[in-house]
């Protein structure tokens, strides 16, 4: 089996708001994170004010025969993707495949002696 996982966050540059997208994959280690998709989400919390949501996932499991699968992300009753799928998402072996020039560039700066 493997994941990808794609992101989707709102920046501001400039005085505009720009949508960022950043897609990572894993195809070992998902174990926790199947186990944390398995959760049922609560049920929505009714006259509680919610955090705007800045951040969106979205998560593709693909099979061993090529099947794809978009399972629901456990969420709070806020709508937010709960804290032991968080956790899970954190602890994945992630490869990333598509990331913002931006972020690739600081990556590398990061990498460079100094």
């Amino acid at each position: 089996m493997a994941a990808i996982l794609c992101e989707q966050a709102i920046r501001l540059a400039h005085g505009h708001e720009h949508a960022v997208f950043t897609e990572r994959a894993a195809d070992r280690g998902l174990g926790p994170l199947i186990a944390a998709l398995r959760r049922p989400s609560a049920p929505p919390a009714p006259g509680v004010s919610c955090p705007a949501q800045l951040v969106t996932l979205q998560l593709f499991l693909i099979g061993h025969y090529g099947q794809i699968l978009r399972p629901a992300i456990p969420v709070e009753g806020c709508e937010l993707p709960q804290p032991q799928f968080l956790a899970a998402l954190r602890h994945a072996p992630w490869m990333t495949v598509h990331a913002p020039a931006d972020a690739l560039d600081r990556k590398l700066t990061s990498l460079q002696p100094q």
